[in-house]
């Protein structure tokens, strides 16, 4: 007990000295942007900056496209400041006293400004131009208003979208922070929750009604594809994380409750990855032989830990096996012509054959599908689609299920054991050991990857026989690479590609399993005001890692 008392005492001594130490501080940034008809960004950031080292502050943009940003100025305390046409960033701090610029990046821009010691008050405007992009069914904004990798990051962000009409019929969403989201009066608000980190940053992606603005650039694509693209990375956020909860605590709180707190934190168990065996080369050979006895859902658990399997594909990929298995058919709606995997109304699948699956997973999956076609049987896009957003949460009950099964079958299978350790004096955590036996395996999978990716080894996949491409393609599907061998297959055996419902397949069938887990995920984003997800939104444009803050 004298031990903890001890470093509970220099713990606090930590934090005291630490926060004796003044510090740039960037108290609050408030954006607001008007966006006018021609659909061009009209922005003012106003920072409430405490400075006491560096001599700039400055604000990093990347990946602009056809956007240009201009009539970038700057004042501070009510005083302009002087624009330069050339910014030297090596400059010193009275140099740039009370003068603005912009240095231009391998990828982007950086807006910079001369900075004064003390707490001050920096206002920001400057124009993004074709800032809303039109697409095919909304006219969209998509962009990063604020980098990652802030220094120091913003104790508090807002931003706040307006026109010169009220924005209504609206779809919209943000990525990379924690906010609390709204539109009030037809003004869309992003809103911080809590101190924000230098990992954070803010992307807002909102699509309009056609015809909301007289836009220049188009792009091809639909509101949903952008969402989709969006989403990569992407975490809803649901909750305020640990650090906002309980800084504030650690810094008004007394000693004692400080001594309890760090008392209840020891005694909580927390599960943990020992992965002293699991141990991945950087250069892995190609492997042609299917790894995990072919069981995709085997595979899974180690493919999306190790991030080269995605949730969305998952789904896909069973279908996929179902498909070659016979045990579901794709049945065209329209007697005349050929069958249209781009019209979402010209087939289902029929489902009513499938039973004696292998496993839960499975069985719950063709559950949903049924749900899905109303008990008829017969599943479509649009409806699988839709029932997707409406029961969002057994969408992802199932992803976390196919998860949690395929983790429990590498703990039968011991390419994972499971043991227990002494976490603190009153609790034990459990200790998964990823094996040898699972590096190993798990060598295969890349290596299967990095193999079916190889468009070089033309001789050798020739002689790969057809019912070996088959089983390739479930896999691909989980991979996220079934489009590129279903080309290759095609290339290989044209007549047995051509003759193939199976093959035919796999695009819709990808397009179904990830539109529909998308879906899901944009319903519970609607559910909680607006959408806030942490990561994703790194596709966006004006999305910059290279920070901002003061140097």
């Amino acid at each position: 007990m004298k031990k903890i008392y001890l470093i509970i005492f220099s713990f606090i001594c930590l934090f005291g000295c630490a926060f004796g130490v003044k510090a740039n501080e960037l108290n609050s940034i408030n954006t607001t942007v008007y966006i006018d008809q021609n659909g061009d960004g009209h922005v003012t950031e106003v920072w409430d900056l405490t400075a006491n080292e560096g001599t700039e502050s400055y604000h990093s943009f990347g990946n602009l496209e056809d956007r240009e940003i201009t009539n970038f100025t700057v004042s501070m305390d009510g005083t302009s400041y002087q624009y330069e046409s050339t910014w030297n960033t090596s400059a010193s701090k009275s140099a740039k006293s009370y003068k603005n610029g912009i240095n231009y990046t391998e990828d982007g821009l950086e807006l910079c400004w001369g900075i004064e010691y003390g707490t001050h008050t920096y206002t920001l405007n400057y124009t993004i131009e074709d800032l809303v992009w039109q697409y095919s069914d909304r006219q969209i904004l998509y962009f990063s208003f604020l980098p990652q990798n802030m220094n120091p990051a913003p104790r508090s962000f807002q931003i706040t979208f307006k026109g010169d009409t009220a924005f209504n019929d609206i779809k919209y969403s943000s990525y990379g922070f924690n906010s609390e989201n709204t539109n009030t009066n037809g003004e869309v608000v992003l809103k911080s929750k809590g101190n924000m980190s230098s990992n954070e940053y803010v992307v807002a992606l909102i699509g309009f009604p056609n015809n909301t603005f007289n836009l220049d650039v188009t792009k091809s694509g639909t509101y949903d594809n952008v969402v989709d693209e969006a989403l990569e990375g992407a975490k809803l956020n649901e909750s305020k994380s640990f650090w906002n909860t309980f800084i504030p605590i650690v810094l008004t709180a007394s000693i004692f409750g400080l001594v309890i707190f760090a008392l209840v934190q020891a005694s909580k168990s927390k599960d943990r990855i020992d992965k002293t065996e699991f141990v991945i080369p950087k250069d892995i050979n190609n492997f042609r032989d299917i790894p995990f006895d072919k069981d995709v859902l085997k595979a899974y658990y180690i493919g999306k830990e190790e991030r080269i399997m995605k949730e969305e594909n998952i789904m896909g990929a069973l279908i996929l096996k179902w498909l070659k298995e016979k045990k579901i058919e794709m049945v065209q709606t329209e007697k005349d012509g050929v069958l249209d995997f781009n019209k979402d109304d010209n087939y289902y699948i029929d489902i009513t054959k499938l039973q004696n699956l292998p496993n839960n997973i499975e069985a719950s999956l063709a559950f949903i599908l049924n749900a899905a076609s109303n008990n008829s049987g017969k599943v479509n896009p649009k409806d699988f689609e839709k029932y997707s957003q409406n029961h969002y949460q057994k969408i992802e009950r199932w992803l976390e299920d196919a998860e949690s099964y395929s983790k429990s079958l590498l703990i039968n299978e011991g390419y994972i054991i499971t043991g227990e350790e002494n976490y603190s004096k009153k609790g034990k955590r459990k200790v998964y050991k990823f094996t040898a036996k699972l590096r190993d395996e798990f060598i295969k999978l890349k290596g299967l990857k990095q193999f079916l990716e190889d468009m070089t080894l033309i001789d050798e996949k020739k002689a790969i026989e057809v019912h070996v491409w088959d089983e390739y393609l479930i896999f691909a599907e989980s991979l996220g690479i079934a489009d590129k061998v279903a080309k290759q297959f095609e290339k290989f055996h044209p007549a047995e590609y051509s003759q193939s419902n199976y093959y035919h397949s796999y695009y819709w069938v990808s397009s179904f399993s990830t539109h529909s887990v998308s879906a899901a995920m944009r319903a519970r984003s609607a559910a909680s005001s607006g959408g806030s997800f942490s990561g994703g939104g790194m596709s966006s444009g004006g999305f910059s890692s290279g920070g901002g803050g003061v140097r």
